[in-house]
């Protein structure tokens, strides 16, 4: 029972500098994801029209 804290401000990983580990670790993979999906242009990629695969001939 070594983990337990009385304070929301005591403890080691209760730090400004812990939180703002956590907290970039936490987002950082999120906005690599928006970042990956929002640069790839899928049409350009598969080579589909303004209505995906039904373009006129």
């Amino acid at each position: 029972m070594g983990f337990q804290t009385t304070s929301i401000l005591a403890g080691p990983l209760n730090g400004a500098r812990s939180k703002v580990f956590f907290y970039v670790f936490q987002v950082a993979p999120e906005w690599l994801a928006c970042a990956v999906l929002l640069s790839v242009n899928v049409r350009e990629m598969f080579g589909t029209g303004l209505w995906g695969d039904l373009k006129k001939k």
